[in-house]
């Protein structure tokens, strides 16, 4: 969690920045007041990810000491500061700089705002944070092969409690990648689930970008309505949905996860509400990326040619071939949308076509690499090599079925 996403606190409203950083690399530990420290003491107080609360009580006297004071904070590498308002309500602008080139935010609030509600306020954020990203860990050691039978077990235990025979998954991918607010929408509907009498069949964490929810039945009408009602709960406007229900045996619940995963970047890829991963078509083939880094690196070249020749002779190929795609192939529809005559279009395809295969048949190669150009639109990443260093450094595995 970093110190942007706990400054959007309700508790921060009347607080008033002065820096320009909100500390957006900073990552949130721990919050501590500083009051009476000395500068000898203040590296053993206070270090990397404390939010520090002061009222610069230690100099009050001396003005002269405060950029001192605040500057050995700065130093101790602590991830925000914020400032009573009782003694001091500015600081050196030399103070300001050096936070802002440390992206670490510093903060004034008002003498009648108590530091006690702050603290009770961060403290419940950071275990809430801690929770889900124990939930986190869990999740990415059973993806990447790495846990063993016996963790497993308790894995399951501990999302399908009642040990029914199939668990299913739904993912939402949160569309503003927030995760304040992702933790904020993960404690409400925890909330609303509890209250529900299918609270023992739906189990809930978070999963780095998104909401992961496990769906517990035995027979599959079962499966379809607990789907309907979690689905209900969901704001569908802020999440890209997938899901994978048929076939959910419990007994193989990392390819349950990984196709629920999969479905939900589908989801995004394709801008759907819900995607289902029995409905995802070739992207079956094509997800994860990592599974096919040859097929995506001959797409690119593909794409790269394309692009080269609407730049050289300013066409519109690239336009054209996602649309046509993205139709089906439909010469009139893709007319339609691109408000051009048809023969237009297909004079189009079939430079494109010519473009992409020497045999000049190249619907095929078109429509795989108009995919792959979806998929790496999304991603923002067209370098399989620098992809593959992303991948293996931090495993990411992020239709028209709808219930």
């Amino acid at each position: 969690m970093y110190i942007s996403d706990v400054l959007k606190m309700s508790e921060f409203k009347g607080f008033r920045r002065i820096t320009n950083s909100t500390g957006k690399t900073n990552i949130l530990k721990n919050i501590g007041i500083h009051d009476y420290e000395s500068i000898e003491q203040i590296p053993f107080s206070f270090g990397k990810g404390d939010f520090v609360l002061t009222t610069l009580f230690v100099c009050k006297d001396s003005v002269e000491e405060v950029e001192i004071y605040i500057n050995a904070l700065l130093d101790a590498g602590i991830a925000g500061l914020a400032i009573k308002e009782v003694f001091y309500k500015e600081i050196p602008k030399s103070c300001i700089i050096r936070a802002d080139e440390l992206d670490i935010p510093i903060l004034f609030y008002p003498t009648e705002v108590y530091a006690e509600d702050i603290i009770v306020g961060i403290k419940n954020l950071i275990n809430s944070s801690n929770k889900y990203s124990d939930f986190q860990l869990k999740i990415d050691k059973l993806l990447k092969g790495e846990m063993g039978s016996a963790e497993l077990g308790e894995l399951m235990a501990e999302v399908n409690k009642v040990s029914f025979k199939h668990t299913a998954v739904l993912y939402g991918l949160q569309k503003d990648r927030e995760e304040r607010v992702l933790i904020d929408e993960c404690k409400a509907l925890e909330s609303m689930i509890d209250a529900m009498p299918i609270k023992n069949e739906i189990y809930m964490g978070l999963y780095k970008d998104g909401l992961m929810f496990f769906l517990n039945y035995d027979e599959a009408p079962k499966g379809s309505s607990l789907l309907k009602s979690t689905l209900n709960l969901i704001d569908k406007e802020n999440y890209y949905l997938g899901y994978q229900l048929n076939d959910s045996n419990k007994y193989d619940i990392k390819n349950t996860i990984d196709r629920g995963l999969i479905a939900a970047e589908v989801s995004s890829i394709e801008g759907m509400e819900i995607c289902s991963y029995d409905n995802i078509g070739v992207y079956k083939m094509l997800l994860p990326k990592v599974k096919n880094i040859g097929l995506f690196k001959q797409c690119e070249e593909y794409i790269s040619l394309i692009n080269e020749h609407d730049k050289q002779y300013n066409s519109y190929f690239m336009e054209t071939a996602e649309v046509f795609i993205d139709n089906e192939g439909d010469i009139l529809e893709t007319s339609k949308k691109l408000h051009q005559h048809p023969n237009t279009i297909r004079y189009r395809i079939n430079k494109l076509k010519e473009l992409l295969s020497e045999n000049g048949n190249g619907y095929i190669e078109l429509y795989l690499t108009m995919k792959v150009y979806k998929i790496n639109k999304v991603t923002g990443e067209t370098n399989p090599l620098v992809f593959l260093q992303k991948y293996f450094a931090n495993i990411i595995i992020t239709t028209k079925n709808i219930i």
